[in-house]
C-alpha cells in the first residue's frame, strides 16, 4: 500500500516549516484501525480528540462530522490500514503564544497494516524501561503530539522485548510504550490508572467495557513496579494490537488463561478489531 496523505482535505503531503506542531508539538493524533474500508471504534477516538481538542484550548477546531468524512473517505478502498489523524494548531509566529497560530490544520495519513498475529496468539515478552514519566495532569490522559518520553523509552527496548512498561515519579506501572496495561491477581482484572501522566487508550476503555459485559470485574488499581513479580497473568492493548497476551513479564514466564481468550473473542465477534 501506497503511503496516502491529506492536508486540510486536499492531497498534499508536506506542511508549511512554521507549523505549531512541527515547532512545539501543539497538536493531538489518532491511530485508527481500518478494515473492509471502515475505520474502526471512529466515534470513541474522535470523543477522546475532542477531550484532547478542549485541554489545550484549541479555538475553533474542525467538528467530529467534517473530520469523520475526511477519515471515511480516505478509508473507503482500503482493506486493512492504519489512518493516523493528526490536528496541529496551524502556522504561527516564533514564541509559545498559541493566539499567534492561524486556523487548525487537519491532516490524515494513511499506512499499510502491521503484523499482530504473533503477539496476539502465542504472547508478548515485555520488560520495564529505566525512563520515569513526567507528571503533567492537565495532558494527561490524551494523545498530544509531544512524545519524545516514548520515543527515548522505546531507544530502551532490549531487543527480545515486544514490548515494555514505563512507570511514574512514584514508581507505579502506567502504561506500556505504545500501548495500556491490564493485570490479574487472583479472578479480578486490573488496569493502572490514568491520572497525573499517561494515555488514555481508545482499545483501554473498550477493554473495560467488554470485561463488564462478560461479567469479569475490572477495575483501576495502581501497581508499583516491586509487585510486578506477583502478577499472574496480563496483557497489552491498543487500538491495533487489540489484546496482546502477555507470555514473559520482565523475564519471568506469565500464563494465558481463559479470560484473555474470551476477552480477545468479544473484540472479533463484535468487530472491534481488525482480524488476523
Amino acid at each position: 500500500m501506497a503511503l496516502r496523505a491529506r492536508v486540510n482535505g486536499e492531497e498534499i503531503g508536506s506542511i508549511p516549516v512554521d507549523d505549531r506542531g512541527l515547532a512545539y508539538g501543539d497538536g493531538l493524533f489518532e491511530t485508527i484501525a481500518v478494515y473492509q474500508g471502515r475505520p474502526l471504534l471512529l466515534a470513541a477516538h474522535l470523543d477522546r480528540l475532542k477531550s484532547g481538542l478542549d485541554a489545550l484550548q484549541f479555538f475553533d477546531p474542525p467538528g467530529s462530522d467534517e473530520l469523520r468524512s475526511e477519515i471515511e473517505l480516505v478509508s473507503a478502498d482500503v482493506a486493512r490500514g492504519v489512518i493516523k489523524l493528526i490536528l496541529t494548531r496551524g502556522d504561527g509566529l516564533r514564541g509559545y503564544d498559541p493566539t499567534s497560530a492561524s486556523a487548525v490544520r487537519t491532516i490524515v495519513i494513511l499506512n499499510p497494516w502491521p503484523e499482530y498475529t504473533t503477539s496476539r496468539k502465542d504472547g508478548m515478552r515485555v520488560g520495564l524501561c529505566r525512563l520515569v514519566l513526567s507528571s503533567q495532569h492537565v495532558l494527561a490522559r490524551i494523545k498530544h503530539l509531544n512524545r519524545l518520553e516514548h520515543v527515548v523509552a522505546r531507544a530502551e527496548w532490549n531487543e527480545d522485548w515486544q514490548e515494555a512498561l514505563l512507570k511514574d515519579q512514584h514508581d507505579r506501572v502506567v502504561s506500556g510504550t505504545q500501548s495500556n496495561f491490564f493485570f490479574t491477581n487472583g479472578e479480578a482484572l486490573f488496569t493502572p490508572p490514568i491520572v497525573d501522566c499517561g494515555v488514555a487508550g481508545v482499545m483501554r476503555e473498550t477493554v473495560i467495557r467488554c470485561a463488564q459485559q462478560l461479567g469479569f470485574a475490572c477495575e483501576e488499581k495502581p501497581l508499583k513496579d516491586s509487585e510486578l513479580t506477583e502478577v499472574e497473568q496480563a496483557f497489552m492493548t491498543n487500538s491495533l494490537l487489540g489484546i496482546g497476551p502477555v507470555a514473559e513479564l520482565c523475564g519471568r514466564a506469565v500464563k494465558i488463561g481463559p479470560m484473555i481468550r474470551q476477552l480477545q473473542a468479544h473484540l472479533y465477534e463484535n468487530e472491534l478489531v481488525v482480524p488476523d
